[in-house]
């Protein structure tokens, strides 16, 4: 997924990637989770991040393996009152989606798809 992450207020955010399996996190371009591999549902989390009020670019990759899927986003911040919580629609903001261009495939093998 790519689109923006709204913030409100000025302080220091820290982002959580839950999946299964693989997953990564950017914003504002730099990969800030990352969540790799082929796992069963765990979270990762970011380092503490300064941002100021306004929109800021986020993409999320995810791949699956099989089993499971699963995909979790959340924050914590001043935005949220320090509380680690799910991002809420009304602070992301997607970029128009694009038709994906689809490839033929043999069977086993694992891709990662960015809409």
């Amino acid at each position: 997924c790519t689109g923006h992450l709204l913030t409100k207020k000025e302080g220091n955010y820290k982002f959580y990637l839950a999946s299964d399996d693989g997953s990564l996190m950017y914003l504002d371009g730099k990969k800030v989770v990352d969540n790799n591999g082929c796992h069963g549902e765990q979270e990762r989390h970011s380092d503490q991040k300064f941002l100021k009020p306004g929109y800021h670019k986020l993409a999320v990759d995810m791949c699956e393996l099989g089993g499971g899927e699963v995909l979790k986003m959340r924050y914590e911040g001043p935005d949220t009152d320090n509380k680690k919580i799910t991002i809420p629609k009304k602070a992301l903001k997607y970029e128009e989606k694009k038709e994906p261009e689809f490839a033929k495939f043999r069977d086993g093998l694992v891709a990662w798809f960015r809409s």
